[in-house]
């Protein structure tokens, strides 16, 4: 905003009428002469008032009162010209030369400023008159050595209205105020009540107006720009018209609204607010705050009503560190008005980060804290409510520990008690989606009980409950459930992005899996020792759905045969085995591989066995997937801890169950392993060319076939608890 003139440059037009009075179609004179008035216990001496009005000017012939501290008021005006519409001319002057004398009087707190402020004040100015108004224009202004000009309107209307406007220039706010280390420590007061407003509230009366314009402002020696302010002051409610900083450490601010019961001892704000700072640290810094100095950018909006202990929060939002929160509700801190608050009380809903919560929290603020939460959600994105920063995912800097191997801080777990309830229509973690999720945890002593947790997962269902014990340095937890008809087709969809596989031949997996007597505990005071101490294991039944279209089924009657060119382009480009001749055998193993492939397409394939965990290291007991005459023998050694994996499927079919007819291995790390198939010894089905190793079969264009061992695509594994 374009800064008002400097004091002294040209003179300040009249403020703009503030209309509504009622002498403004009135021909009435008035006069009172009083000799003293005592208010405060002193008195106000020869206090004059005489009003002329008529044609809608108001002459004041006489005006004159003389106040404590020898404030003396004089203003003299006269009508002149046409009758019916005379003009008005006129002097102003109230000066004071003993200004705290007269602030004393009026029990205006001092404390905080400087014994040589607010010694003297000065206002003069011209006098005139419209629309039933008395005006004050051109008026200079002067506050010790403080200078400005401005006005003062008085509307003769219900309630009596005074505005006085003012332009300053530059206001060094800092010589106004005593250093925090010279004030003199405050008398204690007695407990204020706080009970509803009581009669001691003054009676409505006239409204007070200030206009204010201050060019620069300084204080804390820093340079506050463009602040404007409009408020009003009638009886005990205070009116903030408008009230707007253009530049405070690069941020601005502006407030409207009101506050009711402004003196008491719990004033009932109602206002809007709207803040805006692209470096929040610069603006502490200009209010002498102290905080993070890499704070960025802040910006809060929204409106309060109420009082301090019982205030009603609407679309209060701000934004801030990469998080954005707004909350509509109401917010009970019973015991504010006198000091810290017993307890809070918040109800309502809460926007994180686009995601909505609406629910009740309550907080015991004595003693140990305990805090009770209630909240549902329509959809929950819990990866969303700690906003868009990814600095948890950076790289340590040099010198600095990882993540994984920080200890974990157990403190705030054993710092409070409580409870939370949350109900979510959709929960959602990466690719982990739960529909209708329950949660019931109690924390006590640091120990956090998960009473349940259920929901709907990939079409079916999951119940988890357990502890999480942080009564001690060392983290301990320990959880037991069940997932029952997890659909593997949508275990695939969500993980990987599809469950069909494939170019020319084209595999769908599907399926429903069970894991019953699902037990997961672990221990250790950083993220690293949890994982590699986790121990359990699970029972796992169900079965999967492997469907294929006619090409893979024409492949199966090939495959009695010896290899084809079709065999060798279809099948051999889905594999990715095509290519690398002269180092596979790639005929031979195609056909064990579409035998195979045939024996688990197009029908429930039966899953059966158990997975155990151990130090951080996953085995399996016996797990096996039955298909059509052939077993899928699954072996595995998976270290959670190093994040690698050594897993071996043995495919036998029943023609030869002596040995494997086909082996493939998933060996390093868990997120791109390398994965590996191979012919095994068993013998071919009867009437099938032999596929055996260093086997003499020819296939179309005369070479020999070598070894057989080939790489597979990377079909993607599923994890079915997501990451």
């Amino acid at each position: 905003p374009v800064a008002p003139p400097p004091a002294g440059n040209r003179p300040a037009a009249a403020p703009a009428s503030s209309g509504g009075s009622m002498l403004g179609d009135v021909t009435a004179k008035l006069a009172l002469d009083i000799g003293e008035i005592v208010y405060n216990k002193k008195a106000i001496r020869n206090a004059v008032v005489e009003l002329d009005a008529r044609g809608g000017a108001v002459a004041v012939p006489k005006l004159s009162a003389t106040l404590p501290g020898d404030m003396v008021l004089q203003a003299r005006s006269t009508m002149t010209g046409d009758a019916a519409k005379p003009n008005v001319t006129g002097e102003f002057s109230l000066v004071g030369p003993k200004l705290r004398e007269t602030l004393s009087w009026l029990e205006v707190d001092m404390a905080s400023v400087p014994a040589s402020k607010l010694q003297k004040l000065s206002l003069k100015g011209r006098m005139a008159s419209s629309g039933g108004n008395v005006q004050v224009s051109d008026a200079v202004f002067e506050l010790d050595d403080l200078k400005g000009n401005g006005g003062v309107v008085v509307t003769f209307g219900v309630p009596l209205s005074i505005v006085t406007s003012l332009n300053i220039d530059t206001l060094d706010l800092d010589s106004f105020l005593v250093p925090a280390a010279a004030q003199k420590p405050a008398a204690s007061a007695p407990a204020a009540s706080t009970s509803a407003p009581s009669a001691r509230q003054p009676a409505a009366g006239p409204s007070i107006g200030l206009k204010a314009k201050v060019a620069k402002l300084v204080y804390n020696k820093e340079t506050i720009q463009g602040v404007d302010v409009d408020v009003a002051l009638q009886g005990s409610t205070l009116r903030l018209n408008d009230v707007k900083v253009g530049n405070i450490g690069g941020g601005r601010f502006a407030m409207r609204g009101t506050v009711a019961y402004y003196s008491a001892p719990q004033p009932r704000p109602d206002i809007a607010f709207n803040f805006e700072a692209p470096d929040m640290g610069r603006v502490l810094k200009v209010v002498g705050a102290s905080g993070p100095s890499d704070l960025g950018a802040v910006s809060a909006s929204g409106g309060i009503a109420g009082t301090i202990e019982q205030l009603t929060l609407r679309e209060l939002t701000v934004n801030a560190a990469g998080q954005n929160v707004k909350a509509s509700g109401t917010l009970a801190l019973p015991g504010a008005a006198k000091g810290a608050p017993q307890s809070a009380a918040y109800k309502g809903s809460v926007v994180l980060n686009g995601q909505a919560i609406e629910g009740a929290i309550d907080a015991r603020l004595t003693g140990k804290p305990v805090i009770t939460a209630d909240l549902r959600a329509n959809a929950l994105d819990l990866d969303k409510l700690g906003g868009g920063s990814n600095a948890s995912a950076r790289a340590p800097a040099r010198g600095q520990q990882a993540a994984a191997a920080k200890p974990i801080d157990t403190a705030p777990l054993r710092s409070v008690d409580g409870s939370l309830k949350l109900s979510a229509g959709t929960l959602t973690s990466g690719s982990l989606r739960i529909g209708n999720a329950d949660l019931a945890t109690t924390l006590k002593d640091g120990v956090l009980t998960v009473q349940h947790f259920k929901g709907g997962l990939y079409g079916g269902s999951l119940a988890l409950a357990g502890t999480v014990n942080g009564s001690q340095p060392a983290l301990a937890l320990d959880f037991k459930g069940d997932a029952n008809n997890l659909i593997i087709g949508e275990m695939l969809r969500s993980t990987s992005g599809t469950n069909q596989f494939g170019g020319a031949v084209k595999v769908t997996i599907d399926g429903k899996l069970n894991a019953n007597g699902i037990s997961i505990r672990a221990g250790g005071t950083t993220a690293d020792q949890i994982k590699a101490s986790m121990a359990g294991g699970t029972q796992l039944s169900g079965h999967i759905f492997v469907g294929a279209d006619k090409t893979l089924q024409i492949l199966g009657t090939a495959a009695a045969g010896a290899a084809s060119g079709v065999i060798d382009q279809t099948l051999g480009n889905l594999l990715g085995a095509v290519g690398q001749r002269g180092g596979v055998g790639v005929g031979n193993l195609l056909n064990a591989i579409s035998l195979v492939l045939n024996r688990f397409v197009n029908h429930d394939s039966p899953i059966a066995g158990q997975l155990s965990i151990a130090g951080g290291v996953v085995t399996d007991k016996g797990l096996t997937v039955q298909g059509n005459r052939a077993t899928a023998r699954i072996s595995t050694r998976t270290n959670l801890g190093n994040s690698t994996t050594d897993t071996t499927i043995n495919f036998v079919i029943a023609e030869d169950p002596s040995a494997p007819y086909l082996i493939t291995t998933a060996r390093g790390s868990i997120s791109s392993p390398s994965l590996n198939v191979a012919r095994g010894t068993a013998k071919d089905p009867p009437g099938m060319a032999n596929t055996l190793p260093g086997a003499s079969n020819v296939p179309p264009g005369g070479q020999q076939q070598q070894p057989s061992r080939s790489s597979i695509p990377n079909i993607p594994l599923p994890n079915m608890f997501g990451r």
